[in-house]
């Protein structure tokens, strides 16, 4: 279980967390990650569970979480476009956050 493993890295560090965090998946291991980073939770997890206010409001696949509409007013508020960037917006090597 890791706990906000991306607070305070720049973008080279989540990119080897996301590299460590595969690794270790690809030996059979199963990884639990409560993250704020919703570019590295839709990257690398086959499914997400989103928390508010200590309730789950959405438990699917990435894709499927990222449309839902209380997840929307929950974290991004009414604005469509934050929805697409939060999908589209996982780390790219060599840039930093």
């Amino acid at each position: 279980m890791l706990d906000e493993p991306a607070a305070g890295l720049n973008g080279d560090e989540v990119n080897q967390l996301k590299a460590i965090v595969k690794d270790v998946r690809a030996m059979g291991v199963t990884v639990i990650i409560i993250e704020h980073n919703m570019g590295l939770v839709m990257s690398m997890c086959d499914r997400v569970t989103v928390l508010s206010t200590g309730k789950v409001i959405a438990d699917g696949l990435p894709e499927e979480v990222a449309k839902s509409a209380e997840v929307i007013e929950a974290y991004l508020g009414d604005d469509a476009k934050l929805e697409e960037e939060m999908l589209e917006s996982a780390p790219v090597e060599g840039t930093a956050e």
